[in-house]
């Protein structure tokens, strides 16, 4: 972590929910660049806890915490649809603005973010984790190694039987899993290949939340030549794999549950076939057989620093020192328009 001699940057965290409270807070916490000053929350109760748990002051709105201190970075880590205004006020007061994801509803929200961060010469980040997990890290080393051979479908699956019933099961509160998860996945598969992709069709279903948005997507995008098929499914009683990735010479799948990685690797040229058989008499009357000369791996990566401990230190010292962000805006407005496309079209598909 930075050294206690840096500078300390008064933080203001805004929302003291599941992620502020138990992500976002503790790692500002025991990080020495920072000392929250202050913590907004509409809840009494939740602000009653941080004051005489950490001793943090309590405001019910951002608009009392502006006015009455002042801050070098607000933390935003409130509902999805209150993001955009929150980050606005907060970056035209004079702070910094590290935002939770998802960043804003849409790309037109987002522009108005980024926006206000340019006019007030101020920092603007959004907390993006997975794209720096371990795992996230590892298929980007194995797609670009060329381990695998040519790589040509990669597949992302977030399943879990979990019936939404709190705000994000909600529309307009900004619920969704194409947007909520969706922002996650989109996000690894474009650090995975170094930019935005092109979204090919999305399908999305409301199956078993209790709200009126999504629990259950499909979305297929494509780099260049490789297709990412990205299943997100709370209506799921089974969980088969997190990560496969298919190369011309073999492939790597992280199951369900555990940190190994399988790898099944074809050994030099044996299994495949050395010739094309174009007329209609197929060879001795059979398919063709199934490739052999595989050797099997396993892989664990290595355990690392948590993505959140990452993201601070590397916001302290952007502040602080110019250090490039490890999610610069760019990266976000190119998330968002993709999952607004993909937005796009799984409305023309529902209406079919």
């Amino acid at each position: 972590m930075t050294s206690g001699t840096s500078p300390c940057l008064r933080t203001l965290l805004v929302g003291l929910g599941r992620i502020g409270w138990s992500t976002h807070l503790p790692t500002l916490l025991k990080h020495p660049g920072f000392r929250v000053t202050g913590a907004v929350d509409p809840a009494e109760e939740r602000l009653a806890e941080c004051r005489n748990s950490f001793g943090i002051p309590g405001f019910r709105t951002l608009e009392e915490a502006l006015e009455k201190e002042r801050f070098d970075l607000a933390v935003i880590a409130s509902p999805t649809c209150f993001h955009a205004e929150q980050t606005i006020a907060a970056l035209r007061h004079g702070c910094h603005v590290f935002c939770d994801k998802p960043a804003a509803l849409d790309s037109a929200q987002f522009r108005q973010m980024a926006a206000a961060a340019r006019e007030n010469r101020r920092i603007l980040t959004v907390f993006q984790p997975m794209r720096i997990d371990r795992h996230n890290l590892f298929a980007r080393e194995i797609v670009r190694s060329g381990k695998l051979g040519k790589v040509f479908l990669v597949k992302l699956l977030r399943t879990s039987f979990a019936p939404r019933n709190d705000w994000q099961a909600l529309k307009s509160n900004g619920g969704g899993m194409l947007l909520n998860y969706g922002s996650h996945m989109v996000d690894q598969a474009n650090y995975i290949f170094g930019g935005g992709g092109e979204v090919l069709c999305c399908v999305t279903d409301r199956i078993l939340s209790l709200g009126d948005a999504d629990d259950v997507v499909k979305l297929l995008l494509r780099y260049g030549s490789v297709t990412v098929d990205i299943d997100i499914n709370q209506a799921a009683a089974d969980n088969t794999c997190r990560f496969a990735i298919y190369g011309s010479r073999g492939s790597a799948i992280l199951p369900g549950s555990g940190s190994e990685w399988r790898l099944r690797l074809l050994e030099g040229p044996a299994g495949v076939p050395a010739e094309l058989h174009s007329d209609l008499s197929a060879p001795g009357r059979k398919y063709p057989a199934a490739a052999s000369g595989f050797r099997s791996e396993t892989a664990v990566p290595p355990e690392a620093e948590p993505p959140e401990e990452r993201y601070y230190d590397n916001l302290h010292r952007a502040l602080t020192a110019g250090e490039a962000l490890l999610n610069p805006p760019s990266d976000t407005a190119a998330l968002i328009r993709m999952i607004d496309r993909a937005g796009e079209i799984a409305e023309e598909n529902a209406s079919r």
